[in-house]
């Protein structure tokens, strides 16, 4: 059994084991909703930088112009 002789602050007796009840669930929604978020990111790294069929190949020709006697030139300050 968890011992409630911890002083708190403006928590009295009788509502300490909602009090830590309160931190569980807090606790425990927050480190599902990363673990959601951490499998989002990776199918999403997954996409666009790993896998060969859908990954990001960029390429300066497609990037901001520049107008010049060579041509039309992309440059590296167009890639985000």
């Amino acid at each position: 059994m968890l011992s409630f002789s911890t002083p708190w602050p403006g928590v009295s007796e009788d509502n300490r084991p909602l009090f830590f009840l309160n931190g569980s669930v807090r606790r425990n929604g927050f480190e599902y909703y990363i673990s959601i978020v951490n499998e989002s990111i990776v199918t999403w790294i997954k996409t666009w930088f790993l896998d060969a069929d859908t990954k990001m190949n960029p390429n300066l020709n497609y990037a901001q112009m520049k107008r010049g006697p060579d041509g039309q030139v992309g440059q590296h300050t167009g890639v985000l």
